[in-house]
């Protein structure tokens, strides 16, 4: 039996960059890479870090610092979502829809759902250093000014509360939300649950295609959608991964 109290529960604020950091980042190696997508015309193109290794003093750095770089590759999670959003089993869902994507880093989900007839998306990610990728991948893909990118940090508090009444969110909250490959440590589920909550419309759906990593198992999130009040269904694309489910969030009837 567990009694949980979340409210004013927030995301961790990352610091701005160092004038080190800022060295060590410019240092990194970037590339274009060419993204297909099932079920969609061309390719997208995304530039993310070249190479697998990041260097030593990079990670002591970010360590250091509280920073990160993940929003500065293309994770699998983020790829196997904007394939299942064009699955005849989601795209309808994504037309003419409003779309808000959590943690989108190069933003690929998002770009995606744009492509598929979404009448709005809004990308957000926590870490401002992200947002700068995410604007390029827009501009390099021809959806600068048609797309939005904005910093949100999850959790109730100050941050979400003036993301909501900002002109960036519907009144009503938004008709879908997605999410790939984001929760990499344990506190996250919560926040991203609660965030989840506070932002999408009463009839609306939430889609995460979630990767374990670390402790956060797929009990964890099931535990943490549950807990926030949202009810899942899972359904595995066999044709894309039968490893890592994609997971259709939805609020309870009751739920305002």
């Amino acid at each position: 039996f567990l009694l949980v109290h979340r409210f004013g529960l927030t995301m961790e604020v990352l610091d701005h960059p160092s004038s080190e950091l800022r060295e060590l980042l410019d240092e990194l190696e970037y590339e274009p890479e060419k993204v297909f997508i099932p079920n969609l015309p061309g390719d997208f193109v995304v530039v993310h870090v070249l190479g697998e290794d990041i260097p030593i003093e990079l990670l002591a750095c970010l360590d250091t610092a509280n920073a990160e770089i993940s929003g500065r590759r293309v994770w699998p999670g983020s790829a196997i979502l904007a394939t299942a959003l064009s699955s005849p089993h989601i795209q309808p869902t994504i037309l003419n829809s409003t779309i808000l994507e959590l943690g989108g880093g190069s933003g690929l989900a998002g770009m995606c759902a744009m492509r598929l007839g979404a009448a709005r998306v809004v990308i957000t990610d926590g870490d401002a250093t992200s947002l700068d990728l995410t604007n390029q991948n827009l501009e390099a893909n021809g959806l600068a000014g048609l797309v939005e990118a904005r910093r949100l940090l999850w959790g109730v508090g100050e941050h979400l509360s003036a993301f909501k009444e900002s002109e960036a969110a519907p009144v009503c909250g938004f008709d879908v939300i997605i999410a790939g490959d984001v929760l990499y440590k344990e506190d996250l589920p919560l926040l991203l649950f609660d965030t989840v909550k506070a932002l999408l419309a009463a009839n609306g759906q939430c889609f995460l295609c979630h990767v374990p990593r670390a402790r956060v198992t797929h009990d964890v999130v099931r535990q943490g959608a549950r807990m926030s009040g949202l009810s899942i269904e899972e359904f595995g694309l066999l044709e894309v991964s039968d490893t890592w489910p994609v997971i259709g969030i939805t609020p309870p009837l009751s739920f305002h």
